[in-house]
């Protein structure tokens, strides 16, 4: 991964053992701030790659879930990893059944 003017750029190479050839070779660019979802691209795209389209991968997705909040229960949503956990809903309801859409 190198630096180059504040933002950063990374080269990701996957080899086939077998033929002994690099199978996909990708670069990546972002910024410092970037760099964990700069990752989970990287884990998309070799999924798609090794499976040869057929899926797309989780890594960038997001789960949506209900805690309680006093006597509320309020929505979150976080990174596929359990990071970057953030408050979705927060009017103090009993918010149960979250239906999120693609986007």
């Amino acid at each position: 991964m190198d630096s180059i003017g504040g933002s950063l750029q990374a080269e990701l190479r996957t080899f086939d053992m077998k033929s002994r050839a690099v199978s996909f070779d990708r670069q990546i660019t972002g910024d410092q701030e970037q760099i964990r979802a700069m990752a989970h691209r990287w884990a998309d795209e070799i999924v798609y790659q090794l499976t040869a389209g057929a899926s797309k991968g989780i890594a960038s997705t997001k789960i949506a879930y209900v805690t309680r909040k006093g006597n509320a229960k309020e929505i979150y949503v976080m990174d596929y990893d359990g990071h970057n956990a953030r408050e979705f809903t927060h009017n103090g309801g009993l918010n149960l059944e979250p239906q999120l859409g693609p986007g």
